[in-house]
């Protein structure tokens, strides 16, 4: 085998991965489990012995938990559910996450989803029982259901080699990338142990380990262990259409044994090394550029040593040993997904860079030549993995051989900013998922490129979540910040409060920028933009520096107005780029500019041109003026009342406004602020702007009409925050207006709806103190909505207003906040294991005694009613519940005599009119349904009755009832306990059909609710009924409990209004009213 080029070409690239494992809910449960070389098999679903079955198989946890909410069942449905199809929809999403693409992406593309599935046993019970669903999920069914739920529109198979089933379905997958057939391809794999029927048929095959013990390359090798496995991956095309490469395939292919004559299950030695030789020519390499091969290496003694003959062909020219393993040896085969396990397992190993050990390997198997010789190492330690390609072998007992090459995918560069913020917005399922994510992000807050593509993914952008949170991480790669809120229990159902941005007045501000915001693509290119406008004006100008090295510039300087109007600017790119909807926006002052922007009255171009004219203007005009400004709490009203040397400049609130005051006159009106009760904070800006009287902007108009030479009329989304300025269009008498009229913001803030949210931009957190003894907040404007927040110019206060909109519910895109190159490598972690799922419901599954020979091989017709009384003496229900009990025990014991034994019928449901007449029930049949111990009554094609039962051929241990057994006058008042207890005598005929009728229709009396479980006893009764034949009787009528002779009966109690409660305690049943909660 001779190398015939440098760098093989990829085949397809692996672009997300997960799985579900023995022991192992997720890849890095997976991982830590091989790590460690924890023994992941354990007991059996069956009981020990069963068969003389293996007492140990593979199991994956929570076998019966889904969660059937997010993917939209009905309880009926997933009652009734393969559980292959819960698992696999599950897996599958947890792979589309993992990819860190959307599943929009993936529905807008041609996707292909390829099923690897072996044994279902789920389909021995689905195809021979009453189905009450619609919904189909048996074997051919499983691969549709899962394309139908995840909109894929590609190629759909399901693909069954046995134990190569998932990569011959991968090999598959990978032909239709390449013929491009489809863009993208999910293989999925599943295997789920149900049916210890199958594992008989396989112990009698000598496949299996009789002590359940997977003994790969030992010595002591005698079979293997079944296991069970759910594992996706998703491939595509390309690695230019991916956000994150794992790894790719550069050759794969399959082949199959023909005709051998130890028979169909025995390996092919001479199929094997065709095929590796194949594979390893078509893409030259040779064996020496294999750094691990994962083998498929069983544990049996013919399929270890037949495999490893046939890679001979890699081996026999290397100058280092070969190094092996096999992952089934950790946790057994699990069949249909070993191929995918296999892969799993080696893409993780490349994402660690170390192999992790065989278990049971103590004494290498001398029959295995390349063992003995050492051409090949089984790796029984961790190794680090050595630079190179991973081969994994994949064969059927079948006779299909698959082979596939990989090369791990490493990004040549890695982008890291330690020094910045990232925003993470989620949404998840449940808050138990809170602390495992921020544990997550802790660990990997270094790598902001990762954290970057986890906020645009579907953990941060799936609707069908009902959690949302977000965390900003900071420097130091600490998460520095969570919050988490509730959408609606159902997603959809509650709309996100409209949003309005309030733009405060940039002149009652100090600007406060952080350089750290500059590290925002979009903050950083807004600013550039300006920069490059503003350099046309005036090159001395130089917002970077300014912002980056925080130079100190006069308060309503040129300067400062330009920079105050960029950053402003900046800060509205940055949330129109996350596609926010505003409802509205409101400017306060000279803020009106860049309200104008937002609303498209004005450009880029016009908002730094009019900065640049107003702030030259200022300063030519500020001089010799000794004015300070003031932000007054106080009643608003008395702001006209501080006397005629006192400028009111702007209104914010009925408790806030900002005055203009002469030095001169200074003290006297500060002790009059203070005399009446309020508090004040001296402003940065010293000029009185907003006032006529010092400030003629009459004069601009000719080159404020210059710069709007084609005013725009104004949005009615745009509420202005000016005293008597009503045009319709953002002209040049409109900013002339700004800049001589007095702000009143509390009228502008009075449209906007209470139940909106308002997201104040400011240039900075305030820095001045309020001289109050009190704690007072500065806000320009009060907190009067539901929700009000506050964004100033520094990555984290953007962040965190963002993330406090995502809780809002409105969503967030980022993607123009960063620069990323993709895809990432297989260096970067998995994002499948953040998805938890809301397992709180265990649902039913099937119980081994349904998979049984002696339910399926039952030709026994089913019990059927007849010869009933034609004059009707029988009640109806009393008729159906005797014979339900006469055919469970005829099931139980066949006898001619009808032997009838203590038996318990539960969870009794009528379902049918059981008021018939007593001739309308001949004919009706019982069908037992032995493996879940069920009966139902059904007449002419309608369910009248069904419920479950257990027997007890040594007897019930009957409860013992207040009234019959107990001493009513020992704890009660006898009078108040006479109206909850009624009581009669009846006669015992030798006929349970007449003393079952007789006791129900005492009972129904009393009752008006159904019966729910009656246990019957026949051996004690005839015991009681030798002295006596007539049997007393007792009803409770809160409880709904009924005792005759050896009958207990337990109703619906009678009454809602009551609560009764029973309490069992040394087989007692004691009554307690609670009235009228």
């Amino acid at each position: 085998m001779s190398r015939k080029n440098d760098e093989p070409s990829s085949k397809a690239a692996i672009a997300g991965l997960a799985c579900r494992f023995p022991k192992s809910h997720n890849v890095e449960e997976f991982w830590e489990n091989l790590l460690a070389g924890v023994d992941m098999i354990g007991p059996t679903r069956w009981p020990e012995g069963l068969y003389g079955l293996p007492p140990r198989v593979g199991l994956i946890p929570d076998i019966n938990k889904f969660d059937s909410n997010f993917f939209d069942f009905s309880d009926l449905e997933v009652n009734n559910m393969n559980p292959m199809l819960m698992h696999l929809l599950e897996v599958t999403y947890e792979c589309v996450v993992d990819s860190g693409l959307l599943l929009q992406d993936l529905q807008k593309s041609r996707t292909g989803f390829y099923l690897a599935c072996f044994l279902s046993d789920f389909d021995a019970v689905e195809t021979s029982r009453c189905l009450t669903s619609s919904r189909l999920s048996i074997a051919s069914c499983l691969a549709g259901c899962v394309t139908q739920w995840f909109g894929f529109r590609g190629p759909m198979i399901t693909v069954d080699t046995a134990c190569s089933s998932s990569l011959s379905a991968l090999h598959i997958a990978v032909i239709d990338l390449m013929t491009r057939k489809c863009d993208f391809a999910v293989v999925a794999g599943v295997n789920i142990i149900l049916n210890p029927v199958w594992v008989q048929q396989m112990l009698y095959l000598n496949m299996l380990s009789p002590q359940g013990q997977s003994r790969v390359f030992d010595k002591e090798a005698n079979g293997y262990v079944r296991a069970e496995g759910v594992a996706s991956i998703l491939l595509a095309r390309s690695p230019d259409i991916c956000h994150r490469v794992y790894a790719s395939v550069v050759n794969i292919d399959v082949n199959c044994d023909g005709y051998v004559s130890e028979g169909i299950t025995f390996p092919n030695q001479d199929a094997q090394s065709e095929l590796l030789k194949k594979v390893y020519d078509d893409c030259g390499l040779t064996g020496d550029d294999l750094a691990y091969i994962e083998g498929h290496s069983t544990g049996t003694q013919a399929g270890d040593r037949v495999e490893m003959g046939g890679l001979r062909v890699l081996y026999e020219h290397r100058k280092l040993p070969l190094l092996m393993g096999a992952v089934k040896s950790n946790m057994g085969h699990t069949e249909a997904t070993a191929g995918l396990a296999g892969l799993l397992k080696c893409i993780l190993i490349a994402h660690h860079q170390v192999i992790p050990p065989n278990r049971n390997f103590k004494e290498m198997n001398p029959k295995i030549d390349a063992l003995v010789t050492g051409k090949v190492k089984v790796v029984d330690k961790v190794l680090p993995l050595p630079d190179g390609y991973i081969g994994i072998n994949s064969f059927g007992f079948g006779g299909v051989n698959g082979h596939l090459v990989m090369k791990p995918f490493y990004r040549k560069s890695k982008h890291k900013e330690d020094n910045t913020s990232v925003l993470i917005p989620l949404m998840l399922r449940h808050l138990e998922a809170i602390p495992f994510v921020q544990r997550f992000l802790s660990k990997h807050a270094d790598d902001s490129d990762f954290l970057h593509m986890m906020s645009q993914s579907m953990v941060s952008c799936d609707h069908r979540q009902t959690v949302r949170a977000y965390y900003v991480t900071g420097p130091g790669c600490n998460v520095r910040f969570v919050r988490t809120g509730y959408l609606a229990d159902t997603p959809g159902t509650e709309l996100p409060p409209s949003l309005w941005i309030v733009i405060d007045d940039l002149l009652l501000d100090n600007i406060n920028v952080s350089a750290s915001i500059l590290h925002n693509k979009c903050f950083y290119k807004s600013i550039d933009m300006s920069q490059q406008i503003l350099s046309r004006l005036d090159p001395e100008i130089k917002l970077f520096d300014i912002i980056a090295m925080k130079t100190d510039i006069v308060p309503g300087s040129t300067d400062w107005l330009c920079v105050a109007i960029a950053v402003l600017l900046g800060l509205v790119d940055c949330l129109m780029a996350v596609g926010i909807e505003v409802c509205g926006v409101v400017g306060g002052g000279l803020s009106e500019i860049v309200a104008a922007y937002l609303d498209f009255c004005l450009d880029r171009t016009q908002c730094i041109q009019l900065a640049y004219l107003i702030g030259k203007t200022v300063s030519e005009n500020r001089t010799g003026r000794k004015v300070q400004l003031y932000h007054v709490h106080l009643q608003s009203a008395e702001a006209f009342k501080l006397g005629p040397k006192v400028q009111v400049l702007a209104v914010l609130s009925d408790e806030s406004f900002v005055i203009a005051v002469s030095v001169l006159h200074l003290e006297k009106v500060l002790k009059n602020i203070h005399w009446k009760g309020g508090h004040y904070r001296l402003l940065a800006a010293d000029f009185p702007i907003y006032s006529s009287s010092s400030f003629n902007a009459e004069k601009l108009r000719p080159e404020l009409k210059n710069i709007i030479p084609s005013p725009k009329p104004m949005s009615v989304r745009m509420l202005s925050g000016k005293v008597g300025l009503n045009e319709e269009n953002i002209d040049a008498a409109y900013i002339a207006g700004l800049l001589n009229t007095r702000v009143d913001m509390s009228s502008a803030m009075e449209i906007i709806s209470l139940e909106s949210c308002l997201l104040h931009l400011s240039l900075g957190p305030s820095t001045s103190a309020p001289k109050s003894p009190q704690k007072q907040r500065w806000d320009q404007t009060p907190n009067w909505h539901e929700h009000t927040l506050f964004c100033h110019a520094s990555l984290e206060s953007l962040y965190n207003t963002l993330g406090e909109v995502h809780l809002l519910g409105h969503d967030i895109d980022q993607s123009k906040f960063f620069d990323i190159e993709y895809p990432l490598g297989c260096e970067t972690a998995s994002m499948g294991p953040l998805v938890h799922w809301d397992h709180s419901v265990s649902w039913h599954l099937p119980d081994w005694p349904e998979f049984s020979c002696k339910v399926k091989d039952d030709k026994h017709h089913p019990y059927t009613v007849f010869g009933l009384d034609q004059e009707g003496i029988h009640m109806p229900v009393a008729t159906i519940i005797y014979h339900a009990w006469a055919a469970i025990c005829q099931k139980l014991q066949p006898s001619e005599d009808g032997t009838l034994l203590p038996v318990v019928l539960f969870n009794l449901i009528t379902h049918g009119d059981t008021s018939l007449e007593q001739a309308n029930l001949t004919g009706s049949f019982i069908q037992i349904h032995w493996g879940r111990k069920q009966f139902t009554v059904i007449h002419e094609d309608v369910l009248l009755l069904s419920g479950r039962f257990k027997e007890s051929p040594d007897g019930l241990d009957l409860p013992r009832v207040p009234g019959y057994d107990l001493d009513i006058n020992q704890n009660n008042d006898a009078d108040q306990y006479d109206y909850i207890i009624e009581k009669t005598e009846i006669l015992w005929e030798d006929s349970w059909l007449d003393f079952l009728s007789a006791v129900l229709e005492f009972t129904s009396q009393f009752m008006e609710g159904g019966i729910q479980q009656i246990s019957i006893d026949p051996e004690h009764h005839a015991e009681e009924v030798k002295d006596c034949a007539n049997i007393l009787t007792v009803i409770e009528i809160y409880t709904g409990v009924c005792k005759a002779g050896s009958i207990v009966c337990q109703f619906y109690p009678q009454r809602l209004g009551y609560l009764s409660i029973l309490f069992h305690n040394n087989h007692s049943i004691t009554s307690v009213m609670l009235t009228h909660w």
